[in-house]
């Protein structure tokens, strides 16, 4: 599969899907839940030139975020309490026939009322 920031300067290949209905996500995509890919560090690889942004979460653990300094794509990034795994925005892979999430985090206690999740298998947490 392959990923790109919205004017291609950003690209990459990735060798566990998930939702996630998180306020701050919610916030920081613009979107009611995020929708993530997650994959081991060495099944990845990153060509071009990128800008970085790390904020702590409401747990405390250090997110830093990779994105395309042209375009402000955010096109992949790393959990500090996940280490040697990288997550990739699914829109980053700019294919609609991704497949769907099988995990959803947050699903009950702070997801937005009308956001359904219908893929199946699907393991709620939260």
């Amino acid at each position: 599969m392959f990923l790109r920031s919205a004017v291609g300067h950003l690209r990459g290949r990735a060798g566990a899907h998930l939702g996630v209905s998180l306020p701050r996500l919610q916030a920081a995509t613009g979107s009611a839940f995020s929708y993530n890919v997650r994959f081991a560090e060495a099944d990845v690889t990153i060509d071009g030139r990128a800008l970085q942004f790390t904020r702590t979460g409401e747990q405390g653990g250090q997110i830093t975020y990779s994105f395309c300094p042209d375009c402000g794509t955010t096109v992949h990034y790393r959990i500090d309490t996940q280490p040697g795994l990288t997550a990739i925005p699914v829109g980053a892979f700019a294919d609609p026939s991704f497949p769907p999430p099988f995990q959803s985090f947050y699903h009950r206690s702070r997801r937005c009322e009308w956001v359904e999740i219908t893929a199946k298998p699907l393991t709620k947490f939260g």
